[in-house]
């Protein structure tokens, strides 16, 4: 993996924790309040807290109305997965790399946070990589696929490349797949 041309071994830890971060699938709350987890990043990289820009980021993602004072252990598992993806954007990190951070969530948190990684997207540049099985949220999100088959790259195309008329024969056989289980015609 290279950021800025410079593979991962050239950095220093700290540096790249502070450009690339990483938002797992089953996010982790660290012990305290909602509060305290937000402000992690912060204690971590010896920068003041932004409460305003955690303000705005809690309402993007649909957690206005949640109290910061809060044990984080005790928040739902859509919560738990925003929070963390909150947390992960007060670093203002260059690469955002995303693992499935949907999949836990109801249709409208997760139309939440796809505008809100979209925006921010927008106004900061962050560039993500985002792993999905959503095949409707690739198509409409991103811009390059990357087709994994059995661990290893199978496709690498634009999105409307791919979708339209995929490359690989594993590629082909996965989208008609896909368009006979919802019912198309493949």
């Amino acid at each position: 993996m290279l950021l800025h041309n410079s593979p991962l071994a050239e950095w220093k830890a700290h540096e790249w924790r502070q450009k690339a971060a990483y938002v797992a699938q089953q996010s982790v709350m660290l012990p305290g309040t909602v509060e305290e987890n937000l402000q992690t990043v912060s204690r971590l990289n010896g920068k003041p807290f932004d409460r305003e820009l955690a303000k705005r980021c809690m309402a993007s993602v649909g957690l206005s109305e949640l109290s910061w004072s809060k044990n984080a252990a005790d928040l739902s598992g859509g919560e738990k997965q925003r929070t963390a993806l909150v947390r992960s954007l007060l670093l203002r990190p260059q690469l955002l790399l995303l693992d499935e951070v949907t999949a836990s969530l109801d249709p409208a948190s997760k139309h939440l946070v796809e505008q809100c990684l979209l925006e921010w997207n927008r106004q900061e540049g962050t560039a993500y990589v985002w792993v999905t099985h959503d095949l409707e949220q690739a198509r409409e999100i991103s811009e390059t696929t990357w087709f994994m088959d059995e661990g290893t790259l199978a496709e690498q195309a634009s999105t409307a490349a791919f979708f339209r008329e995929p490359a690989s024969e594993t590629g082909r056989r996965f989208i008609q797949n896909m368009q006979f289980e919802r019912g198309a015609t493949p």
